[in-house]
């Protein structure tokens, strides 16, 4: 089963890598959508992570100021121009990783 879900994140991965960072007139208007809707019901004083941040493009239109964002693609990640924004490449670490970081806001959108 461990063999079967790493081919899947590899596969991921190597996805998001060959794709391109620049989005679609589409794909933007679908981020600036859920932007508008994040900002009605989150916070502007609450911490945001997002996962499956891709360059930051929905994190960059949102007005707090703690906002990460973690993604498995390093293009994705060296491809953001935002700089309001820590954005991290990851892998999947033994134990789960850091627990004693807190967000009380997780974006999950449009992971595959």
């Amino acid at each position: 089963m461990k063999n079967l879900v790493a081919k899947r994140l590899e596969a991921v991965k190597n996805h998001y890598n060959q794709t391109g960072a620049d989005l679609l007139w589409p794909a933007c208007q679908y981020r600036a959508i859920l932007a508008h809707y994040y900002r009605l019901i989150i916070p502007s004083d609450a911490s945001i992570l997002e996962v499956g941040c891709g360059s930051g493009e929905l994190l960059a239109q949102l007005p707090n100021r703690d906002i990460t964002g973690v993604d498995f693609s390093e293009k994705q990640i060296t491809a953001r121009s935002y700089t309001n924004i820590a954005c991290t490449n990851i892998a999947c670490p033994k134990g789960g990783g850091n627990k004693s970081l807190r967000y009380p806001c997780v974006i999950i959108n449009g992971v595959r």
